[in-house]
């Protein structure tokens, strides 16, 4: 919680936004994850003011909690393609110093 809570904050998100994005009529699961604290799914919403907000949403049997937040029109580093932000783009393979691709 904590966690999440200091995002917010750093990634300038009111928690209304949030509320706005996990209930939104265009919100919708766009990725489950099996963690160690158990299941959790990643949440593509939008506010009232059309901004995409990005949830990551943890679930222990009826208790669910926020686990981290954050805007993927910004957040070029989770590679979210627009205009809806529910498809990754593909990370570009990278090329050793030498020109070739990296062996497996």
């Amino acid at each position: 919680r904590a966690y999440a809570v200091a995002r917010l904050g750093e990634r300038e998100i009111l928690a209304d936004e949030v509320r706005q994005a996990v209930f939104s009529d265009r919100g919708a699961v766009i990725e489950r994850y099996e963690g160690f604290y158990g299941p959790s799914c990643l949440v593509c919403g939008w506010t009232d003011a059309n901004r995409p907000i990005h949830v990551v949403i943890g679930m222990a049997g009826a208790t669910l909690w926020i686990v981290t937040v954050y805007d993927p029109s910004v957040d070029k580093r989770q590679r979210f393609e627009p205009p809806d932000y529910t498809t990754r783009r593909v990370a570009p393979e990278r090329e050793e110093p030498d020109g070739q691709l990296p062996s497996l």
